[in-house]
């Protein structure tokens, strides 16, 4: 059931969902890097190298000290 003006749980599944793959292009697009080092830095597996991060924080509008405490 659906309350006008509320969204139901699966409308706000599929924005986080679709908000997570548009996160994750942006990391691709604005590093260059491919896909699974992406998913690598997402996932703790690797770090972004330094001027990976300063890419980063630049197309995020954050310092690189805020993000990776560098």
């Amino acid at each position: 059931m659906k309350i006008a003006g509320k969204k139901t749980f699966r409308e706000i599944c599929e924005e986080k969902r679709r908000a997570k793959a548009d996160f994750i292009q942006l990391l691709v697009t604005v590093t260059e890097a491919n896909i699974a080092t992406v998913y690598r830095w997402i996932n703790g597996v690797q770090v972004p190298a330094a001027r990976d991060k300063k890419k980063i924080a630049d197309a995020l509008g954050e310092t690189v000290e805020n993000l990776f405490g560098v």
